[in-house]
């Protein structure tokens, strides 16, 4: 379907919709336009992200004891460098 025939059909659809299930149509188009958290991060961490979504589509896991032992060790490396 194109975006002409997507547009069109969306357009119809809001015909039936009252004022408020429009509005939030009109909501939901525009935060689709502003930028996200993951757009707003530097390209080092967008990386870090998607090679960890990868290794998950290979099926790669963490243990949970080893994923609390590795979050432990990050807070206390946080709150080290931080003087807390």
């Amino acid at each position: 379907m194109s975006k002409i025939e997507s547009i069109a059909r969306i357009t119809a659809a809001c015909e039936q919709l009252d004022d408020a299930q429009v509005a939030e149509i009109e909501q939901l188009a525009s935060s689709m336009l502003c930028p996200t958290v993951y757009s707003r991060l530097p390209e080092s961490e967008r990386r870090k992200i998607d090679e960890a979504i990868e290794r998950l589509d290979r099926g790669e896991r963490v243990s949970g004891p080893e994923f609390m032992a590795k979050m432990k060790a990050g807070i206390a490396a946080a709150r080290a460098a931080s003087g807390k």
